[in-house]
């Protein structure tokens, strides 16, 4: 992407991600690149995406670093979390590090239940979800096109509870994506002294599982867990001795391949496969 800050279809992305400053900040001839709006994107979570740290120091974010494309860009794994989850539900919450109600059901205090506010903010940042269907197949085909994963039952079942064409809004899963940075830090089981260096593995999924009952304290007895979709956000050392290949997806696969054949719904024909039968 690199197109002028004036561009009504950026103006309008901008707005809708709640970034008015964009509309009356600098020159609206300048050129605004790819780099410039993921970075705007994230700071939406609560990233700080207006500096970056460099050996001299920080400095502005420049409108060339397209390394933020392999993950070089500052992200709690919440954040990470937050802003792989739009390709579920096209929603962003705005910095959900800050919204004590998203991991917190209730407070006690002395038996006695505490109050608090909480106003959760979203904002969508797709007009239309159906126009990212070729990029929810595409993340689909990263998780389980490796034969030896054995994940290719996993598509999303269409049936009489979850007709797409029906609803063409509801939020598909069983996808993801993986990305690795330059080999920048020293394999842990490698000595001090070692010129040795691997790669720091990024793996985001969004998986449909079918989870275990639970146990309701208040009757002791057991409570169906419906269907749920669950997003994974992962981070750390590829090292081949352990994990293989250096790269996000042989490093976490292993996490997501169990969970699927644990708790996830096989099936012979999906929502992907009946997708790509179409084109």
């Amino acid at each position: 992407l690199n197109t002028k800050r004036s561009s009504e279809q950026l103006t309008n992305l901008m707005l809708k991600l709640g970034d008015t400053a964009f509309a009356y900040d600098g020159d609206p001839e300048a050129v605004f690149t790819g780099a410039q709006l993921y970075s705007r994107i994230a700071k939406t979570v609560g990233a700080k995406a207006d500096t970056i740290l460099t050996a001299q120091g920080r400095i502005p974010f420049p409108a060339d670093y397209y390394a933020v494309a392999l993950g070089t860009l500052e992200l709690s794994l919440y954040e990470q979390m937050h802003l792989f989850n739009v390709f579920y539900n096209n929603e962003i919450i705005v910095k959900p590090e800050e919204r004590t109600s998203l991991v917190i059901r209730s407070i006690e205090v002395s038996g006695i239940p505490l109050t608090f506010n909480d106003n959760v903010e979203k904002r969508s940042l797709f007009a239309d979800m159906n126009n990212i269907r070729p990029v929810q197949y595409a993340l689909h085909q990263r998780l389980v096109s490796t034969a030896a994963d054995g994940l290719s039952t996993y598509d999303i079942p269409i049936d009489s509870t979850f007709d797409q064409d029906a609803n063409p809004t509801l939020p598909l899963s069983n996808f993801a994506k993986s990305g690795t940075s330059d080999d920048i830090i020293r394999p842990y089981n490698k000595d001090i002294v070692t010129g040795a260096r691997t790669n720091y593995c990024l793996w985001n999924a969004v998986l449909r599982l079918n989870l275990p009952q639970q146990q309701n304290e208040t009757t002791d007895s057991l409570t169906t867990t419906p269907l749920t979709d669950v997003t994974l956000s992962c981070i750390g050392e590829g090292n081949e001795k352990n994990t293989g290949s250096r790269d996000g997806k042989s490093m976490h696969k292993y996490l997501s391949a169990a969970l699927l054949k644990t708790y996830g719904v096989p099936v012979d024909s999906g929502y992907f496969k009946s997708y790509m039968s179409r084109f």
